[in-house]
């Protein structure tokens, strides 16, 4: 591999590190500026941003959608219990099976935008008026949705902002009304960098051909999932000092302008016309998405598996978002959904030449297997 030669990254948690330091400064318009009109606590990661408000809860049931990361799942411990709505075909929740499951013991609505597609206003409204009927509080899941917008329905909203930006790890709790007593006085100590930063670093040189070895970075970056587990059990951490000041070395702005820019032009290129493939969405992206990435449909499982190793025997890695385990997957619409996606990738670090590359990797190999 010559150091030159561009290889697509996946997007998500296995975003590499290749920044000279030498060349950071802070920049205005910044993550920090971005939620500058709510109150915030900042995480070591989303789901300390979620135990922070499983822990004000307590106790009572949260309904949460079937389709589901498994870490989301990490932010609500027992004595909370954890409720799976289903979605629909176009990945938003199903609104009457949501109120049906409602009790008297349940406290919390949590809902994600995948991708970050907004829900259309019918259903944003449809989940604020079983706020206000059930009394029960909103948490929006904003990690793939901050860009598009920050907030759109939540009483709290959280974000992994690590899934955007280069830096080691860094999440956030933020609402527009004032952050309850319980949570804004809590201190939060900060854990000492993990091996995390290591995976990052090690993952830079591989793609730039420096290092031959090709087989260091990624056991890293699973054993950091690994350990997300485990995390779970230990006192809820802050944001530390290198990832608070990496985030404000990148312009917000900057970053949606480029990700929509690259959404925009992958849609375009992409063929839809073979029936293997299809969009996730009924429009196409436009200037008002910010998407983490460009979801697409494949016909079926086998081939989806067989276009994501094609994709990687190229130097592109879509990952399937999402893998479900327990508690997550127990209705047959979301496994048949988490089956079909690939997740294609469109970050701030691509311009329209990378998307041409994926939108041709893509192409013939739908030619070839109509």
């Amino acid at each position: 591999m010559k150091p030159d030669e561009t290889i697509l990254k996946p997007v998500g948690p296995i975003i590499y590190y290749d920044l000279p330091f030498e060349e950071l400064t802070p920049v205005e318009g910044n993550i920090f500026e971005y939620l500058r009109d709510f109150n915030c606590v900042f995480t070591d990661n989303g789901r300390a941003a979620m135990r922070l408000v499983g822990e004000y809860l307590g106790s009572g049931e949260i309904l949460m959608s079937d389709y589901s990361c498994l870490s989301v799942a990490f932010g609500f411990q027992s004595p909370l219990k954890i409720v799976n709505y289903p979605i629909k075909d176009d990945y938003s929740p199903d609104l009457e099976a949501i109120e049906r499951l409602i009790t008297k013991d349940t406290r919390l609505i949590c809902v994600n935008q995948f991708c970050g597609r907004l829900l259309d206003p019918e259903t944003v409204d449809g989940l604020l008026r079983l706020k206000e009927k059930y009394g029960l509080l909103l948490l929006e899941d904003a990690t793939q949705s901050i860009m598009s917008s920050p907030q759109t329905f939540g009483d709290f909203c959280t974000s992994s902002l690590y899934k955007w930006f280069p830096c080691v790890s860094g999440g956030v709790l933020y609402s527009r009304k004032p952050l309850p007593a319980e949570i804004k006085n809590r201190k939060l100590r900060v854990r000492a960098p993990h091996k995390r930063a290591y995976a990052m670093v090690l993952k830079a040189l591989q793609v730039k051909g420096i290092l031959d070895r090709q087989d260091l970075a990624d056991p890293m970056f699973d054993q950091f999932e690994d350990d997300n587990r485990e995390e779970a059990l230990l006192p809820i951490a802050g944001m530390p000092a290198l990832d608070r000041f990496l985030l404000t070395c990148f312009n917000v702005e900057n970053a949606r302008r480029k990700r929509t820019d690259n959404a925009i032009s992958l849609s375009r290129m992409i063929r839809y016309d073979t029936g293997i493939i299809r969009p996730v969405y009924d429009r196409l992206p436009d200037e008002a998405d910010c998407l983490l990435c460009y979801p697409i449909r494949v016909s079926d499982k086998a081939r989806r598996d067989a276009l994501k190793a094609h994709l990687e025997e190229n130097g592109i890695y879509a990952p399937g978002y999402w893998h479900l385990e327990p508690p997550f997957g127990s209705y047959p619409e979301s496994v048949a959904l988490s089956e079909k996606v690939l997740c294609l990738p469109i970050d701030q670090r691509y311009n329209e030449e990378d998307m041409r590359r994926v939108a041709d990797v893509i192409n013939h190999w739908q030619e070839k297997n109509v």
